[in-house]
């Protein structure tokens, strides 16, 4: 049986709701003998406590920001199989424990969400967060980007990991600021090792997300065991640039 990986964006989840408020190639097919258990199911949302759910944004949701946030999370076209469109993961705010910042003060007037995934493990996902002004935006990107949350991902990503039976090896955790995504950018580049505890195979799991700020908006691209980074990169700078003028 080929080795078919949980998703580590049971992981993600908190990162997805703190950054802005809150194709592709893929890794060569696993080696035959490792077997993980089957993905997470994303679809089923926990309701925030009410002191995580204070500490969120306010929501004025209007439908030109909202049409204008699902217009940014569009799928690309040459996203064919072995891709196919899934649920992104739900939004419930940040799952860090020691890192939670205060959004409360912000609004957020259009938010929007889109995820692929393959047999093999892989997953992209994009979200998009408009706010009432640049101010806002810039300040939010500000509070929610640094080496706080690249530890916080880091730890969150094991864990995930950890609870669907796998053993991580953290190889690498990087925050990077270039090559430039938009005005405002940060990069959390992640490389770990797997192993199964059936088996001695030790298996690649890279782990990149890119967050950028344009304009009123925050946004964040996620990539889970994609082996093609300048894809990464172009398809991170594509939701952006659709945000020009947001």
């Amino acid at each position: 049986m080929r080795f078919l990986l949980a998703s580590a964006f049971v992981a993600l989840i908190g990162l997805t709701a703190y950054v802005g408020g809150g194709e592709l190639g893929v890794w060569d097919p696993p080696p035959e003998g490792l077997a993980a258990p089957a993905d997470a199911d994303y679809t089923a949302e926990t309701p925030p406590s009410e002191g995580l759910r204070s500490r969120r944004p306010q929501e004025d949701l209007n439908e030109r920001d909202m049409a204008s946030a699902r217009a940014a999370v569009m799928l690309a076209p040459k996203l064919q199989p072995p891709w196919r469109e899934v649920d992104p993961t739900p939004d419930r705010g940040s799952q860090c424990k020691t890192f939670r910042p205060d959004l409360s003060a912000f609004t957020l007037t259009g938010k929007a969400r889109s995820a692929m995934k393959t047999g093999t493990g892989s997953r992209i996902e994009f979200s998009v967060k408009i706010y009432a002004n640049a101010g806002q935006a810039s300040e939010v990107f500000r509070l929610t980007t640094g080496p706080r949350e690249l530890r916080c991902l880091r730890d969150g990503v094991a864990d995930g990991l950890r609870d669907v039976g796998l053993t991580p090896h953290v190889v690498a955790a990087d925050l990077l600021h270039e090559p430039p995504v938009a005005s405002e950018t940060a990069i959390y580049a992640l490389y770990y090792v797997l192993e199964h505890p059936d088996t001695d195979v030790r298996q690649p799991y890279p782990v990149e997300v890119f967050v950028f700020r344009v304009g009123r908006a925050v946004g964040a691209a996620f990539f889970t065991f994609v082996a093609d980074k300048a894809d990464e990169l172009h398809q991170a700078r594509l939701v952006a640039a659709r945000l020009r003028g947001v």
